[in-house]
């Protein structure tokens, strides 16, 4: 996603703490359809607008990139009122200046957008990177543009709860999909996947939700089931976010210490000089 933010607002966002902020976004364009009455319909392609700009802002201008040309920005006067904000890509109409020339594709269009108040809520941080955790029919449990309607609100104190009921729920169908056989490491060693999930609590659900937000990886711009994330979390041995994977190397393969190197590398110049 083509994404410039104004360095200055950025900057001026990293300090903001008790208010919303509303930096300038470009967005490319990607699709253009004139209409009848003069005005351009444009599709905007810059992601998930959903909740962050207003549908009803008018008034900026379309600045144009022209190849070739050190000139910088120029501006294509007109008027541009969003219509439509979706969740991958939002619609526009574009009233044009007279005496201008026509946008075309890959023009960008400035919006002001609004942005989250900070929170420590695991859940945010997480839809901020685009992980969706879903219950097992595919609701969302939380999204990013719900900390936008509603800055401040405990989502997870709401949540939680509901979440942690579905694992029980699922847990019944654990061992009949996963077999019974009793784990052999982490936090619920010694306990079948059905017990583990059974008796999970809401910090054992926050341990997991810590642990994506140290390790995102695979889990980023995704959407995934949490009754089933969390239980793979569970055979993997339910590892926090400090956790390390420590590898143990066979004494027969342990690298020799540097003074050993330098001496046998010493003798293989000798050996060989041109080595």
């Amino acid at each position: 996603m083509a994404v410039l933010l104004s360095g200055w607002l950025l900057m001026q966002g990293a300090a903001a703490q008790a208010e919303e902020l509303w930096p300038e976004l470009l967005c490319p364009i990607t699709a253009i359809q004139p209409l009848n009455d003069g005005r351009y319909t444009l599709q905007l392609g810059c992601g998930e607008l959903d909740g962050m700009a207003s549908e009803s802002r008018t008034g900026p201008l379309i600045r144009q990139y022209l190849p070739g040309q050190n000139k910088g920005a120029q501006a294509v006067s007109g008027e541009l009122q969003l219509q439509t904000v979706g969740y991958f890509s939002s619609q526009a109409h574009f009233t044009l200046a007279p005496k201008q020339a026509p946008p075309i594709p890959g023009d960008m269009v400035p919006l002001e957008i609004r942005l989250p108040l900070p929170s420590d809520q695991l859940l945010f941080h997480l839809s901020r990177h685009g992980i969706v955790l879903t219950a097992q029919d595919g609701t969302p449990w939380v999204l990013y543009r719900d900390y936008l309607r509603l800055p401040g609100y405990d989502f997870e104190a709401e949540r939680l709860p509901d979440m942690l009921a579905e694992v029980h729920q699922i847990a019944t169908q654990a061992d009949a999909v996963f077999g019974a056989e009793p784990l052999r490491e982490g936090l619920f060693a010694g306990q079948t996947l059905q017990q583990a999930m059974a008796g999970s609590q809401l910090n054992d659900l926050k341990d997991f939700l810590a642990f994506v937000r140290a390790f995102p990886g695979k889990y980023l711009g995704q959407r995934w089931k949490f009754p089933e994330v969390y239980a793979t979390w569970i055979i993997n041995g339910a590892p926090g976010p400090d956790d390390e994977k420590i590898e143990v190397i066979p004494e027969d393969v342990q690298p020799k210490p540097p003074e050993d190197l330098i001496g046998q590398r010493q003798q293989d110049l000798r050996l060989n000089p041109f080595s």
